[in-house]
């Protein structure tokens, strides 16, 4: 085997070089990892944060952590998903629980219509949803064949 100097702060042997340089590469990305993870693990929604916004950090933090060559089973996902919720999400909690087919998507979009119906709800919100107080703006009908509103 040949050795050389030089600045690296490789030993010299080319084989130790290799195996050296791998168990570096395996340290970075084995960090990398970790801070990925506890990035999924450790996001938390907040109270009134839109759930898409919430869902779409979760999903990023999988897909890297994915990309980096670890895979997290749906159901895992589903768990980690829900640790992040807060108390006025409890009944979506209990329903994950239950029903081992409750995925993200359907979570996604309950907590989306409780964000919703919640605004609408609010007496501060104008134009929230329709049937909960909602102001259309309906423009007066003219006539077809007279020209005047209301005929």
């Amino acid at each position: 085997m040949l050795k050389h100097k030089d600045e690296s702060g490789t030993s010299g042997d080319e084989v130790k070089t290799l195996q050296e340089l791998v168990a570096k590469y395996n340290k970075v990305t084995d960090e990398a990892i970790r801070a990925t993870v506890e990035k999924l693990v450790n996001t938390s929604i907040k109270q009134g944060q839109d759930p898409n916004d919430y869902f779409m950090k979760k999903t990023v933090a999988r897909y890297e952590i994915d990309r980096m060559g670890k895979t997290i089973s749906d159901r895992t996902f589903n768990d980690i998903c829900v640790r992040g919720f807060t108390a006025e999400h409890k009944h979506i909690t209990a329903m994950m629980y239950r029903g081992p087919t409750y995925h993200v998507e359907q979570m996604q979009s309950t907590m989306l219509h409780l964000l919703l119906d919640n605004l609408s709800r609010n007496d501060g919100v104008k134009g929230a949803i329709a049937g909960r107080g909602i102001a259309i703006t309906v423009e007066p009908f003219a006539g077809y064949n007279v020209g005047k509103n209301g005929h």
